[in-house]
């Protein structure tokens, strides 16, 4: 920001999320004076837009019309050689998700509804003003998290020089009478770290063209016709590594479906778990993931599932409980896997599936650049356990690796 405003010496900032009314979403930039943060200095609009924006129904949220928690940062990728511009927002007064919409429509007045909001994330380049001030360009854009988590929140760690992302998981598909008797209502996510994913060599995807995927910025060599791809990375802090227990279950090399499944029901026991699968789809594949069952009978499940065709991640929640006055609707999002010329042939980048299971709350994460963050209501569970799955031609979907932590330990020191 120094640089682009054109200032001899550092300079200290601060932003406000909000709205222009009746124009839509704003993040107002002001300079802060370092020895007294009690004076904000208006510098004009850092981004702004119309109303109700969104660059791609499938790969982008909508930008309703007022922002709240908006972050903005400058990250850089794994190499250090890419250095972008992103801000992080929430947003009010979006279109609801059409699958929600069309499960909460069938419900009896009363039953639990969502407010309507998305996680989103919008990189671009800045530029100075006229009147002083800075402006940011939308570039290229997506959804920070595809499910309930919302109001993020991030920093800069300067010890690990990582940018780390905290959010709040609220709790709106219950009625008020479960949280009343359970004392509590919501919880933080897991801590995450943001940075930039670049990929080289990208021939294409699995279906939609490189141009339709907006959450992407993709720059065509001319000589060979491949991408080079950048877009916001998101994983887990690595550090979370360090809350594994010793219990571990490890699988390799199951190919699915097959004529005999060697692990259709693999127990888990424990109602904290963290599980990280590496699996290879290939073209006949229809969907691949995991079923988290809660009983013998496997009436009660949840299902966490890929679907090539489609290009997204479901999370299946209709039947995580036999309450017939809780909020079940799926959870999606947008996901694909990229093809990538090697030195002797076109390959699919595997599917690295990683699933945390703590009590009511799951999150899942896919290749270091999709979260999803959501809960499911299935009460005590002392039969939980795990099925990996396929759907398709036999043999479709290789699970090269299959790790699962039975156990967690507390995020908490005690």
């Amino acid at each position: 920001m120094d640089a682009v405003l054109r200032c001899e010496s550092p300079q200290l900032y601060g932003i406000v999320s909000g709205g222009v009314k009746s124009k839509g979403p704003a993040v107002f930039l002001y300079s802060l004076d370092p020895h007294d943060l009690t004076r904000w200095d208006y510098l004009g609009l850092l981004f702004h837009s119309q109303c109700n924006l969104q660059k791609s129904p499938k790969w982008s949220g909508d930008f309703g019309v007022n922002w709240e928690c908006a972050g903005f940062m400058t990250l850089r990728s794994d190499d250090q050689l890419s250095s972008r511009n992103f801000i992080v927002s929430g947003t009010e007064g979006g279109r609801q998700r059409p699958w929600i919409e069309k499960y909460q429509s069938g419900k009896p007045k009363g039953f639990p509804r969502r407010t309507i909001r998305y996680s989103i994330w919008t990189s671009g380049s800045l530029k100075r003003e006229e009147q002083g001030g800075a402006t940011m360009t939308r570039d290229f854009e997506g959804i920070l998290d595809h499910g309930c988590f919302y109001a993020a929140s991030s920093f800069h760690d300067s010890v690990s020089d990582r940018r780390i992302l905290w959010g709040w998981l609220p709790e709106e598909d219950l009625p008020i009478s479960y949280c009343t008797n359970k004392g509590w209502n919501g919880t933080l996510s897991l801590p995450r770290e943001l940075f930039i994913q670049k990929m080289s060599r990208v021939s294409g995807t699995l279906r939609s063209s490189i141009s339709e995927i907006a959450s992407i910025h993709a720059e065509r060599n001319h000589h060979d016709g491949l991408y080079t791809i950048e877009t916001l990375g998101i994983r887990p802090l690595q550090d979370l590594e360090s809350l594994r227990s010793k219990d571990v279950i490890a699988l390799k090399d199951i190919e699915l479906p097959g004529k005999n499944t060697p692990c259709s029901r693999i127990p888990i026991e424990s109602t904290t778990w963290e599980l990280c699968s590496t699996i290879h789809v290939r073209n006949a594949c229809l969907s691949v993931g995991i079923k988290i069952g809660y009983d013998k009978t496997e009436d009660v499940e949840t299902v966490i599932t890929f679907k090539p065709e489609k290009e997204e991640i479901v999370v299946i929640r209709e039947n995580s409980n036999r309450l017939i006055d809780v909020n079940k609707s799926d959870e999606i999002g947008p996901f694909t896997l990229f093809k990538i010329l090697g030195e002797k042939r076109e390959m699919v980048e595997p599917l690295k599936l990683r699933v945390f299971y703590d009590k009511d709350v799951l999150e899942v994460f896919a290749n270091d650049r999709f979260a999803l963050s959501t809960m499911v209501y299935a009460g005590p569970t002392p039969g939980l356990s795990v099925s990996l799955f396929a759907e398709g031609l036999e043999g479709t979907a290789i699970f090269e690796e299959v790790n699962i932590w039975r156990g967690m330990k507390s995020i908490l020191k005690t």
